[in-house]
């Protein structure tokens, strides 16, 4: 080999097989190539990747490496060494692969004794922060009805360092001559094209749950001194008497348990408390607690601070209906209430919210539409919302659908309220 040679491509990413073509001259059959790590992520792990010559001719090497691994990256020289002496360098550059997610059952409720369910997301690398994934589940099976979960609030947290994360669900009791399923979404937007599917579903075979008392998450882990947090507990055997306290002496109130026992929410007051972490102690009121360790941290307060995000299409065919989002994120770390308002839109607009959302049941005799502060201005018109109760940091969509009937531009405000 002599002389200087080149790399095409010169920088590549991670994530597959690569293959990169080098041209030079005195290229020998038997020549070996790798890279050798001069600056790149994990070099214990990475510092040298071997190359398989594909083809090659005397000026010619189509050599593939492996770089499935999406972690890899940084700058590499690719070595080329003649047996017989002489070598030749030039310089890669590699960087990771996308992020890619993907789910897969991991253990189907009706395999083993053990009726738990189990979905496990999977990244192609370790996350270099935190994650927050929007996520659906769906399925003949309700939840807190037929099944409950891990999960709570409307994304899947993948903590940063991580490439794997667990989903439980535990069947309840249920009918047992009625076949149902839970498929769960994940509603990823930055996924790579060719990437994994992010959908999966399995069916539930039901369960006795007759004297079990288990804890399978709370939210949220921490909250200020400066007022009040509610928090959420999932699980079973939760009842009318079920208690959440803190070591300490801090007893939660307001505490409202579901039909099913699956869901246990209360509310902490943190008002001029120590700051430091606290033992978590969760009782189902008939003798039974469950201790979580140093589980809960009192935070210097933070108060309040509403930040309001409308998210709307540029543009919408008359007529047709679009959906408008309010994002609410509560930047303090204790509880906050009052309501979102959105103004702008044209009088004769006919819209609609999901009035579950706030709690509003089909069964409760009135619509929120019929009774709806609304106020016109001109031709536009402010829709005061139902009141909502925001937890520390929590971050909540509100979605009013509409149609309006003429063609028009509009400005559209969305604003917070306390209360």
């Amino acid at each position: 080999m002599s002389g200087g040679i080149e790399a095409t491509p010169s920088v590549v990413q991670a994530g597959d097989q690569r293959m990169i073509t080098f041209t030079g001259s005195g290229f020998p059959p038997d020549v070996t190539v790798e890279l050798n790590c001069l600056e790149c992520n994990e070099p214990e792990l990475f510092a040298t990747i071997a190359g398989r010559i594909g083809s090659i001719s005397p000026d010619t090497a189509e050599v593939w490496f492996d770089m499935t691994d999406g972690f890899i990256s940084g700058t590499y020289e690719a070595v080329f060494k003649d047996p017989r002496g002489g070598s030749a360098v030039t310089e890669i550059t590699i960087s990771q692969a996308p992020l890619e997610l993907s789910v897969a059952v991991l253990k189907q409720s009706t395999q083993g004794d053990d009726n738990t369910g189990l979905f496990v997301i999977r990244l192609n690398r370790p996350a270099e922060q935190t994650l927050a994934i929007p996520y659906a589940l769906f399925g003949s099976a309700q939840q807190y009805v037929h099944y409950t979960t891990d999960l709570l609030g409307p994304t899947i947290t993948l903590p940063a360092g991580s490439d794997s994360l667990v989903v439980t669900i535990l069947p309840l009791d249920a009918e047992q001559s009625i076949n149902r399923n839970i498929s769960i979404q994940l509603n990823y937007a930055d996924q790579p094209p060719s990437g994994a599917s992010l959908f999966a579903s399995m069916q539930l075979r039901s369960s006795s749950t007759e004297g079990l008392f288990r804890v399978l998450n709370f939210s949220p882990d921490s909250g200020g001194n400066v007022g009040f947090v509610t928090m959420t507990v999932t699980g079973i055997g939760f009842t009318d008497a079920s208690s959440i306290q803190l070591s300490g002496g801090v007893t939660a109130f307001n505490t409202v348990v579901n039909e099913t026992g699956t869901r246990l929410k209360a509310q902490l007051n943190l008002m001029g408390q120590e700051t430091g972490s606290r033992d978590l102690i969760i009782s189902n009121g008939s003798g039974q607690e469950i201790t979580i360790s140093s589980g809960f941290t009192i935070q210097q307060g933070i108060y309040p601070d509403v930040f309001v995000q409308i998210l709307a299409p540029e543009r919408v065919p008359r007529i047709r209906q679009r959906t408008y989002t309010i994002i609410l994120h509560n930047q303090g770390n204790v509880d906050v209430r009052g309501y979102a308002a959105i103004a702008g839109l044209p009088a004769d607009t006919d819209w609609t919210i999901d009035e579950s959302k706030f709690g509003i049941t089909s069964g409760s005799g009135f619509s929120w539409k019929d009774v709806a502060p609304v106020e016109q201005e001109n031709d536009r018109i402010r829709i005061s919302l139902p009141y909502v109760n925001l937890g520390a940091n929590e971050t909540r969509k509100i979605e009013i659908t509409t149609s309006v009937p003429t063609a028009q531009v509009m400005e559209l405000v969305a604003a917070w309220f306390y209360n």
